[in-house]
């Protein structure tokens, strides 16, 4: 094929593309040079390394800490202008066929496992490593994770200085998780991690190097490891840690799914916008027909136990509408490993946890009857309120009634004994389930038919599902598939679910508690739990505004498209997966935090009780997000409008005309401010405009001027409040007569602004 040649040497084995040169070493089979032809090499810096790996016996247990690869043979073809290259290497008991498919610059690489040896082998997990990866010089190179918990633009010596043994430091990730492994993909993140250089004259010369993983059986957690022994030798392997697992008899295979590698010769924007197009490629698809309503929405997460049940929660619903709340999401409500002799009252270490069912056919008695159920949902409606239920599909109580009667529907270990699930906060006593085996197909009958039947019987808009992010391996001998296979077992039951729920009722609703691309495609929402942590490091002082737009920025870019995503300061669980949540109630920080993810567009959630003390602030907050499209609707751009302080967050909304700018301090001080507006990109036209802030609805008023000219917001001054967070409509003076606005003096009335109240 024309422009396709390879190559065998003692040493190397070459592939030429019209575009790339890749080459894997004759001694271990690992891939060691890739490049353009008129490029250096992005591998290859630092001493050889591994590019695979396999977890033997136990999950601990990598081949490689004891056993060297050793390259075996290879097999190379091009068809139709694709090569396909296999290396078959040696490790251990096992042989492993490494293919590479290459199209353009695009690299697709599966593993099969095969089995070699006499006995049977309990496979544990498989790492897939692109090593000794850099972009240009050390001092240009950034490394990249959007999507996950690392900031962005992480300077290259920081990321090799990275050791997964080693507590990362602030620098790299402002978390700081007692865990050090990032977000499982594709259930939690989109696992894409990428070095791109920032050449500062010849943009000609960007190149970005992506890396990542898809596949609709396996999850896998991104891998990273930093080499940092000198400058020249300064580099990062990228990777990832596959949870593949299985018995494997002799001569048996086992097949992972799919890393994706692409050499680009773009710079880091431009990148982002080539990642929606491999969205296919992740095996992830924009979500089609959305419930509409969900854009619009304002969620109230609840427990009728926490009104005094069923009945008395339909007295509550006045409060809630008039709070300006659409939504009602309740969290489980049938019976349950309650530790009680009353009502649970929100106490998830000694009363009980509501998601450890005991039994789904049967509500808690201690809530009210069926009726009483339905008399609920039949009130929320009449006042305008949709209902969603959680739909609990983890597992269930150790005591349930299902453990005896389909024993079959459980995770198993290699013992034959039931699994309890691994959720983050063991406070909410999962300690005290067992998790479904999810790729049992009666399993997934039974949960379909239940959800089908309780959508029907209590007339509800829609379900929140529960799903682990990391389901348990089911080591049981007899099962037709691999122990790893029911990690996204419940993909199909969902994309199922959510079809036929649109039959019965066109609009109803899945939403997810898990915000990866594969789920977010699947559902029409999704709990963004890893903005609602950048938002808080922000607050704490460990990133800046200005990282904390570029890491929105890039967040949305790696996922698909028109998603929603629905932002909280607190939910059910932030006790535990971030306890500061519930600490910072009532707080000017909380109220900033809220009203920043709502001027970005995320669909506002409040946790039970949250609103109290906070009605005035809660109440104008949701007046906004309902009043005015442009904070649903609007195109976003973080970091567009310049300004002097490192302190302040702005953000621009636009929407058929209308611009909004969200501006956040998320200083200690009070501070004035100088703000350059693109008036250019705006369209704004040359008159004198008014800033009208919306949730005050006031007019903005600074040293006794309260209109400004066209060129004058390219260069105005603003006074921010300490935590201060504000909703600023840029209209034009002839819009309102000036009578129609109260004046919002900046050194008067700003102590008494509702925000930073």
């Amino acid at each position: 094929m024309p422009g396709y040649d390879f190559n065998q040497t003692q040493e190397w084995l070459t592939l030429h593309t019209p575009e790339l040169e890749l080459a894997w070493s004759c001694e271990d089979g690992a891939l060691r040079i890739l490049r353009f032809h008129d490029r250096a090499s992005v591998l290859g810096h630092g001493a050889p390394q591994m590019s695979l790996d396999v977890a033997l016996g136990k999950p601990e247990n990598w081949l490689a800490e004891r056993s060297f690869a050793r390259y075996l043979s290879h097999r190379c073809e091009v068809q139709n202008d694709i090569a396909t290259v296999v290396i078959a290497v040696g490790l251990g008991p096992l042989k492993l066929y490494d293919q590479y498919t290459v199209c353009g610059t695009l690299i697709s690489r599966q593993i099969r496992i095969e089995n070699v040896s006499l006995d049977e082998r309990r496979i544990c997990g498989l790492r897939m490593l692109v090593s000794n990866a850099r972009v240009g010089c050390a001092e240009t190179c950034f490394f990249e994770a959007p999507g996950s918990s690392i900031r962005p633009h992480v300077p290259f010596a920081v990321a090799a200085a990275y050791r997964r043994e080693v507590l990362p430091h602030q620098v790299f990730t402002p978390d700081l998780p007692e865990r050090q492994d990032l977000e499982l993909s594709p259930v939690q993140g989109p696992g894409i991690l990428a070095l791109h250089n920032a050449p500062a004259s010849n943009h000609n010369d960007n190149e970005t190097l992506l890396c990542w993983y898809s596949s609709s059986t396996e999850v896998a957690f991104p891998y990273i490891e930093g080499i940092a022994d000198n400058l020249t030798a300064m580099a990062v392997s990228l990777g990832h840690d596959i949870r593949l697992a299985g018995w494997l008899p002799p001569e048996a295979t086992l097949s992972s799914g799919i890393q994706h590698l692409t050499l680009l010769r773009e710079h880091w924007a431009q990148t982002l916008i080539t990642i929606r197009d491999t969205l296919p490629l992740r095996k992830t698809h924009p979500t089609e027909e959305q419930a509409a309503w969900l854009r619009d929405a304002t969620i109230y997460e609840t427990h009728p136990a926490l009104f005094g049940g069923f009945r008395r929660m339909i007295e509550a619903l006045p409060h809630l509408v008039d709070l300006g709340i659409t939504t009602l999401l309740l969290l489980p409500m049938w019976e349950f490993a309650h530790r009680r002799t009353r009502l649970w009252d929100g106490n998830w270490i000694d009363s009980g946890n509501p998601y450890a069912v005991r039994d789904l056919e049967a509500l808690d008695p201690m809530l009210g009857a069926p009726d009483d159920l339905q008399a609920l949902v039949e009130a929320a409606h009449e006042q305008g309120l949709r209902v969603l239920f959680d739909f609990v599909v983890h597992g269930c109580a150790a005591e349930s009634r299902y453990t005896e009667e389909h024993p079959e529907w459980f995770a198993k270990d290699e013992t034959g004994a039931f699994i309890t699930p691994t959720l983050p906060g063991a406070a909410l006593n999962f300690q005290d389930c067992y998790s479904f085996d999810s790729n049992n197909p009666d399993l997934r009958a039974y949960l379909y038919n239940w959800a089908l039947a309780q959508l029907q019987r209590y007339n509800i808009d829609g379900y929140r599902v529960i799903t682990p992010c990391n389901l348990a391996y089911n080591w049981s001998r007899r099962l037709p598939y691999n122990a790893s296979a029911g990690a996204l077992g419940l993909l199909p039951l969902l994309q199922q679910l959510r079809r036929d729920l649109r039959r019965i009722k066109p609009d109803a609703a899945l939403v997810c508690n898990l915000s990866g691309p594969i789920y977010v495609a699947s559902h029409d929402a999704a709990y963004d739990y890893l903005v609602h942590h950048m938002f808080v490091h922000t607050a704490l002082n460990r990133m800046t505004p200005a990282e904390l737009g570029a890491y929105l920025h890039s967040h949305f870019a790696a996922l698909p498209p028109r998603s929603v995503r629905i932002g909280f300061t607190e939910t059910h669980d932030t006790c535990d997966v971030n306890p500061l949540a519930s600490g910072l109630r009532g707080a000017r920080i909380s109220r900033m935090i809220l009203a920043g993810m709502i001027f970005c567009g995320f669909v506002p959630a409040l946790w039970s009780g949250q609103e109290q003390g906070e009605e005035l602030v809660i109440r104008a907050l949701l007046r906004v997000w309902r009043e005015y499209p442009v904070l649903r609707y609007g195109n976003t751009l973080y970091n567009a409008v310049q300004c002097e302080s490192s302190q302040v967050f702005a953000v621009l909304r636009s929407f058929v005309g209308v611009h909004v700018l969200g501006l956040l301090n998320f200083g200690s001080h009070k501070r004035t401010v100088t703000f350059q507006l693109p008036a250019d990109s705006l369209g704004l036209t040359q008159q004198r405009y008014r800033l009208h802030e919306l949730v005050m609805d006031l007019l903005w008023s600074e040293e006794g001027q309260s209109s400004w000219e066209r060129d004058e917001l390219q260069h105005i001054q603003l006074t921010l409040e300490p935590f201060g967070a504000y909703c600023v409509a840029i209209e034009a003076d002839s819009n309102r007569p000036q009578a129609a606005y109260e004046t919002l003096p900046a050194k008067e009335q700003r102590e008494e602004s509702i925000i930073a109240q």
